[in-house]
């Protein structure tokens, strides 16, 4: 980096000395140490105590420049949570815009979607949004395009919908900014709650017709995704429609940027009928102008026609779409190549590819020619292309290029070469396959064969590993089971021996797909075996890692499969003994090989073998811990105290600090406490009045030591001895739980042994409900409705319970759902399900599920209202 310090915009010398280190560096590795160093630097000072905003809005700009030049994987998810807290408070407490703005983005970046802070950030935007200042209100709708979640919809959703008209006679430069951003918003809110489409349809459509172009250019993003999720905005297409032909007719007051907008936008809306001169004429306009992006996108238009439509609705002075395209056949620029390619691909070959005798050919016999040689093209993307036109056109033309293709591949070729010449004709196989994950399989395998039989060194086509298997991941449909199925089946029934690549590709499918496939586990361990012995050295370690991660599922390992990875490492180099070695020692211990399958990343065999490489080495198969024998066992006199008497059993109080939620995971009770929980409550009374009176005279026993440590009840006896007064209070506060509190008295956790269980009591937990809170919460989502509670859960649940109705409360920390209080509200036939989330502001957001609309009517009812 040669610019000076005073022109490169770095915030401190730290920041400027960090950049010059980390692009100065010799390897990746050296830039990333680098970067680790100033994080844990950056932690250090983010805990000093006079740290001004100032400060750490510089810190967090240099964790953001560490944050993106990270090497991918090298640091932990939670690597920068440490700074979150940081920068929610710049975003609260920033004095200016450029501190929020650093605050918004870090938060944009870094915070996961469900991150505790999300509720914190949730009051600062609904007061950014709030204000009377543009730039807050700007930065504010940024962040909920950027990262938005579905508590924010109830705290903003009225705000941003007024903010779709913004009309401020103090800023009239900035209502377009505001406007823009509003619309994009609740694009982003839409994502998790669709409904709110259909509410801001009149909104649309009248920003459609907005002066500034940036704003009906976003009404058009809004538009068109509307209609992608099935919500479309009434008189959206019309409008769009006429912008078409004001866009076509008006050239000039249309930018090309904005015209392209329109067709986009038209092609999830729909293109009427009787717009189709309108598009062929902007064609040929385009064409002429080679504006490539709008003659693209109207193309794309075409597609949504069938043949008859557009020869029905082509003006007789028209002639076909496909003569606009032919200057770019013969252009030099590959991306002229593709556009003609492309746009040739939107038009059925009836129209242009004398298929039909009603319709000529369009192109001469060169241009054909032409089109041919883009076979061979260097750019798989042309190559590509070409093949799906050429396939749509005549299916017998790419099968007799294939078979000349294979039948005469060149001898003598290197690695290289016979990898680029393997990967344009699994182009073909992918072209001609298409979904059929079968005929793909058995297409690769015969071609695989052909290309071992022209390279007698039997080495791996590491390409076509690579090009086969993105291609399995990113397929949809019957094709994910189709192929591996196929390709694991030919290596269970095969007896003869498969080429390198295909047994490389086995390897990784049968690490992925093992147990998901109708092939038993173990004929798949079988089959890996058997071909284990002609691999060649890396083909043979990726099987073995395979038969590692098959062997987890399977029940039992036979013996023969063992007898003949130990032979194998016998007769082996040092790395394939040592891994023959690793598979018996963890085939005999499968706890630990589950734990390995549990720790790896994803599926696939690389993040298998990594945490593989993660297992202490030399581990032995696990067994019971040693008893100790009575040499090892202390005698009584060797012992510091004498032998501790039996311990007491006591109560322990639960305090708030160990849930966000004063409520346990049970049922929120009603009834009057029952007499053992009198009898409870009483003994923890006289214990505390106890420590009241004896705690500075008294010595504690071992045994009562033992007892205490790492409970609560410790710290009580501790602040006992230093002040009567917190005693007192206690006792004040256990009396109130027995005359004031009933219902709560689950907040008292009973550790006594002698307390009967709780199935025994008037109203206890309904543990099937509980597990299955998620099974119906997710089972009635026609029946959803939210809103913001102005006062805390406690009393939100009080009011619910004031009301009459039966109620179970599940505590946040249970699972599912972490962080929220899970209610259960039982009606008369049916019942509703309950999320609550508190804010810091004691308040609380809600969300309500009931199929039942008198029961979700009614719980709405009393959390909206005023008390």
């Amino acid at each position: 980096m040669e610019v000076p310090f005073i022109s490169s915009g770095a915030t401190s010398r730290a920041h400027y000395s960090l950049v010059q280190k980390v692009e100065y560096a010799t390897s990746t590795q050296s830039a990333n140490q680098h970067l680790a160093s100033e994080i844990e630097a950056i932690r250090r000072q983010l805990t000093g105590p006079a740290l001004s905003i100032e400060e750490c809005r510089k810190l967090l700009i240099v964790l953001l420049y560490c944050y993106t030049n990270a090497s991918h994987g090298f640091l932990s998810p939670d690597a920068f949570s440490f700074a979150l807290s940081h920068a929610v408070t710049l975003v609260e407490a920033g004095r200016n815009i450029d501190q929020k703005r650093i605050g918004y983005l870090f938060c944009s970046e870094v915070m996961p979607a469900h991150h505790e802070l999300q509720l914190m950030l949730v009051n600062t935007i609904r007061k950014d949004l709030e204000c009377d200042n543009i730039s807050q209100i700007c930065l504010a709708l940024d962040n909920v395009i950027a990262s938005s979640n579905e508590d924010l919809i109830p705290a903003i959703q009225s705000r941003v919908h007024d903010l779709l008209s913004h009309n401020s006679s103090d800023y009239m430069a900035y209502r377009p900014h505001v406007r823009r951003r509003a619309l994009l918003a609740f694009r982003s809110l839409a994502h998790h709650h669709p409904e709110l489409l259909s509410r801001i349809g009149r909104k649309v459509v009248t920003r459609l017709e907005d002066p500034n172009p940036s704003v009906a250019s976003a009404a058009l993003v809004l538009s068109a995704h509307c209609a992608k999720i099935k919500k479309p905005a009434p008189n959206a297409q019309s409008a769009v429609n006429d912008a078409l032909k004001a866009a076509l007719s008006n050239p000039s007051s249309y930018k090309p940027w904005f015209t392209v907008r329109i067709l986009s936008a038209l092609y999830f809306l729909g293109l009427s009928e009787d717009n189709i001169p309108t598009l062929l004429e902007l064609i040929r306009s385009s064409s002429k102008s080679h504006d490539r992006a709008i003659l693209r996108g109207a193309f794309m238009l075409l597609t949504l026609f069938s043949p008859q439509v557009l020869q029905s609705s082509t003006p007789v002075n028209f002639e076909s779409p496909v003569h606009n395209l032919r200057q770019f056949l013969t252009s030099r620029d590959p991306n002229d190549v593709y556009l003609f390619l492309s746009c040739l691909e939107c038009i059925d070959p009836i129209l242009w590819g004398g298929t039909s005798p009603d319709t000529p050919a369009v192109l001469d016999a060169w241009e054909v020619e032409q089109v041919m040689q883009l076979l061979d093209s260097s750019d798989a993307l042309i190559r590509r292309t070409t093949l799906r036109v050429l396939n749509r056109v005549d299916l017998g033309i790419v099968v007799a290029y294939y078979s000349q293709a294979i039948e005469h591949i060149p001898s003598g070729l290197s690695i290289n070469d016979v990898n680029a010449y393997a990967l344009r004709l699994i182009e073909i196989v992918e072209i001609q396959s298409g979904e059929d994950g079968e005929l793909y399989a058995h297409e690769l395998k015969e071609l695989l064969v052909r290309l071992e039989k022209a390279s007698p060194d039997r080495l791996v086509l590491e390409t076509v590993v690579e090009m086969v298997l993105n291609h399995f991941r990113n397929a949809t449909g019957d094709f994910r089971i189709g192929f591996p199925t196929t390709i694991l089946t030919s290596v269970v029934e095969s007896d003869s021996k498969l080429p390198q690549t295909m047994m490389v590709i086995v390897a990784a499918l049968a690490t992925e797909q093992c147990g998901k496939l109708s092939i038993p586990p173990l004929h798949i361990l079988q089959g890996l075996a058997f071909h284990l012995p002609s691999c060649i050295l890396s083909v043979k370690d990726a099987c073995l890692l395979a038969m590692l991660r098959v062997a987890v599922e399977c029940d039992e390992i036979p013996p023969l499969i063992v007898q003949t990875v130990t032979e194998l490492g016998q007769n082996s180099k040092r790395h394939i003994r040592q891994r023959c070695e690793q598979f018996v020692t963890l085939v005999h211990d499968k706890a630990a090989l589950t734990e390995i399958v549990r720790r790896a990343r994803t599926s696939s065999l690389p993040d298998f073998l990594a945490a593989l490489l993660e297992q202490p080495a030399g581990r032995a198969p696990s067994s019971p811990p040693p008893v100790p024998s009575s040499s090892q066992i202390l005698s009584a006199s060797k012992l510091r105290y004498d032998a501790y008497d039996t311990p007491i059993p006591a109560p322990k109080l639960r305090t708030r600090e160990s849930s966000r939620s004063p409520y346990p995971a049970g049922s929120y009770r009603s009834e009057t406490l029952l007499d053992s929980d009198h009898d409870t409550l009483s003994r923890v009374n006289s214990r505390l009045s106890m420590s009241s009176t004896d705690s500075l005279s008294r010595t504690m026993t071992p045994g009562e030591l033992t007892l205490a440590a790492g409970r609560q009840e410790l710290e009580i006896l501790g602040k006992a001895q230093r002040s009567s007064q917190t005693l007192s209070r206690l006792e004040t506060s256990v009396e109130r739980s027995i005359e004031e509190l009933g219902p709560r008295v689950d907040l008292i956790a009973l550790d006594s042994p002698f307390v009967s269980d709780p199935s025994d009591t008037a109203s206890g937990t309904d543990a099937d409900d509980e597990l299955n809170f998620k099974d119906v919460w997710e089972s009635t989502e026609e029946g959803d409705a939210r809103g913001w509670y102005n006062e805390s859960i406690d009393n939100a649940v009080r009011r619910l319970q004031g009301s009459g109705l039966r109620l179970q409360v599940i505590s946040v920390d249970v699972p599912p759902f972490i962080g929220d209080l899970k209610v259960i509200v039982r009606g008369v036939r049916t019942r509703a399900v309950l999320r609550l989330k508190e804010s810091e502001e004691d308040s609380c957001l809600w969300r309500v599920r009931c199929s039942d609309t008198s029961l979700r009517a009614h719980v709405k009812q009393l959390l909206t209202e005023d008390m």
